[in-house]
């Protein structure tokens, strides 16, 4: 029965997507953890997969409406992704299997549901971004290469794409406007995820690629129809309504990872 949760939370996660644009896969982890029984560390990998699969759709879909800049992309994925490289195949790899205590699977949870938290009050605050719509050629270095990198940590430890930080650093960046901004930062989450999932299968990691078709393919198929019926919806109200959903899940993962940390 949990397991036919799971797959439902899989396409209710594509549904997510495509209504919003965004977001959705951060459902990911917690749903790999509690509903598959999977290991932090290896829902970390299958994340990224998932991740990857679900914004590189997305970003076609927006490279078709001519609202990528893939030389921002480009410039913004390579400390990132060398960043991710770094993160899964030497800092996650070394790190014990506790620390004062604390399993490694469970200091994941408590960051990620930290990361929870912290993308949805910043959903929550987000406003209407203006820019002048003046494309920034040369952006500040130390910022791009300070910001890029915070974002590809932050995608190799965890799992996520990281959108919500993204997006509003592309704006400021390179001058995009936010819906350039959105669909840039999808091609920048695509990279950034299939990169590590790369590292991973170098490393030996063994997955079992049946289920991984399944869950991608369900949330494909959410996706799409999230798309197909996004026109009829307040998208607003919907990504608030999504965010009460996040913090929700967030202080549940909280306790969930509390209890364990307890008992153990």
């Amino acid at each position: 029965m949990i397991i036919f949760l799971g797959y439902l939370a899989s396409i209710l996660m594509g549904l997510i997507l495509g209504l919003l644009g965004a977001g959705g896969s951060i459902l990911t982890m917690p749903i790999l953890v509690y509903c598959f029984s999977m290991p932090a560390f290896e829902a970390t990998t299958y994340s990224l997969m998932i991740v990857g699969v679900t914004a590189m759709i997305g970003a076609i879909g927006y490279y078709r409406k001519n609202l990528v800049d893939l030389r921002s992309a480009i410039i913004f994925a390579i400390p990132a992704g060398a960043c991710v490289i770094l993160t899964r195949t030497f800092i996650l790899k070394n790190l014990p299997e506790s620390i004062l205590g604390v399993s490694k699977d469970n200091i994941l949870m408590l960051a990620f549901a930290l990361l929870m938290i912290f993308a949805a009050f910043s959903m929550l605050r987000s406003k209407k971004i203006v820019t002048e719509n003046v494309k920034n050629q040369n952006p500040n270095l130390l910022k791009l290469i300070s910001g890029s990198s915070l974002i590809g940590l932050l995608t190799g430890f965890v799992g996520v794409g990281g959108g919500f930080l993204i997006v509003p650093t592309l704006i400021g960046l390179f001058g995009l406007d936010a819906k350039k901004a959105i669909g840039t930062s999808l091609v920048v989450i695509a990279a950034n995820s299939l990169i590590g999932f790369k590292s991973d299968l170098i490393l030996g990691s063994d997955l079992d690629w049946m289920f991984l078709t399944i869950f991608c393919l369900l949330t494909a198929s959410g996706m799409i129809a999230g798309i197909r019926l996004g026109r009829n919806f307040d998208n607003q109200q919907l990504k608030k309504l999504f965010t009460y959903l996040v913090i929700v899940i967030a202080l549940l993962i909280f306790s969930q990872t509390l209890q364990q940390m307890l008992n153990s």
